[in-house]
């Protein structure tokens, strides 16, 4: 297999709602499509998820647009037989973890059309259907936030993840909460705590949530492995602390146990699904709980998380991928990816499985299409 050619479109997708975190706001989501055609005539599509500014993590759609510059030319007349050689040659063209995504996802969509595999015959997945979870942007208003709780409740997701910062009120939380104990919920504060906010960590802990995502900043490791170890049930799960598996690594290994109870794993930002499995692989070594977070993605990202969610060490705890419908105005996908009891259809076609809405592609278009 040959690459002969790579088309990158620059799109941005309007959100049916806008979603607050502890970040900021976002309205719109900037995402570059890369689809990869080869020799054969057939092509295979990625999609690059980092986002506008630096407030999640470093890498940001300009800066990653500006390396795809440099390091697509260099692919064309590349030769594999399998994805795994062309990943390891991506290792010394780029250092940016979004653009090895994005290559990587166009590469395992082409090679499994030519193969006649979906993406989760290739990694190993299991399961025709996955459980998924529904993340809560941060509402101004608690009877807002209760009845976006009830419609997702009542469409079947078995986990609902509630954004926080400093300004949550705690007990309110803790109240809605208690109104659906046969939901499980999760928080995340994306790193907007504090030292002096260990308190409300161990509020959480009596009150009975099992799951909270990066509590601090995402270099305070230290303040992380002390609160954890002081914990009864909770979980912290780190995100905006492991950006490689190099972190990965260090946040499993650097002290005499794992910093955390549990890794948010996202592909797009450790550099690919291969990177993700070996993630994953690694917190099981550990008996740390991995799970698979989400990105705001396309249908295209989503349809990978689907395929991760259904490797057998995450499959039971159920991912940030719920239904396409709810997300954008427009999405770019062709097939509906929805919530049916609480579970998504893992796609099953040869490569990511899903197939390209071009006209919505082209009416989501923020730049000149480029081809290498």
């Amino acid at each position: 297999m040959k690459i002969e050619h790579i088309t990158v479109y620059p799109i941005a997708l309007t959100l049916k709602h806008p979603f607050k975190t502890a970040h900021g706001l976002t309205t719109q989501r900037p995402i570059t499509l890369i689809k990869i055609m080869l020799s054969n005539h057939n092509w295979g599509i990625g999609e690059v998820q980092s986002f506008a500014d630096t407030a999640y993590v470093a890498e940001t759609q300009a800066l990653s647009q500006q390396n795809l510059t440099q390091i697509l030319p260099k692919l064309i007349g590349l030769e594999f037989k399998e994805p795994s050689e062309l990943i390891k040659k991506l290792a010394n063209l780029t250092p940016y973890s979004f653009v090895k995504a994005a290559i990587e996802m166009a590469i395992y969509d082409v090679y499994g059309k030519i193969t006649e595999q979906s993406l989760q015959m290739m990694i190993g997945g299991q399961g025709r259907a996955v459980k998924v979870g529904r993340a809560i942007g941060l509402q101004s208003d608690n009877h807002i936030l209760q009845n976006k709780v009830d419609d997702y409740v009542n469409q079947g997701y078995e986990r609902i993840k509630l954004k926080i910062d400093k300004a949550t009120d705690l007990a309110k939380l803790a109240q809605l909460i208690q109104r659906y104990p046969q939901v499980y919920f999760s928080l995340d504060a994306n790193g907007s705590w504090h030292q002096n906010d260990i308190s409300k960590i161990m509020y959480l802990d009596q009150m009975g949530i099992s799951l909270l995502e990066q509590p601090f900043g995402e270099k305070e490791l230290a303040l992380h492995y002390q609160v954890q170890n002081n914990l009864k049930q909770l979980k912290l799960s780190l995100d905006e602390s492991i950006n490689s598996l190099a972190d990965v690594n260090n946040v499993l290994t650097k002290y005499q146990h794992p910093i955390t109870r549990a890794l948010t794993i996202k592909q797009g930002k450790l550099g690919g699904i291969t990177a993700a499995k070996a993630a994953i692989n690694m917190a099981e070594q550990y008996q740390t709980m991995a799970w698979i977070g989400g990105m705001l993605t396309t249908g295209v990202g989503r349809a990978v998380n689907l395929a991760l969610s259904s490797l057998p060490t995450v499959h039971n705890f159920p991912g940030d991928n719920g239904s396409n419908a709810d997300y954008f105005e427009n999405d770019i996908i062709n097939e509906p990816l929805s919530v049916i009891d609480g579970k998504m259809q893992v796609p099953d076609q040869p490569g990511l499985g899903v197939s390209l809405n071009w006209s919505q592609i082209n009416e989501a278009l923020v730049a000149d299409i480029k081809m290498y």
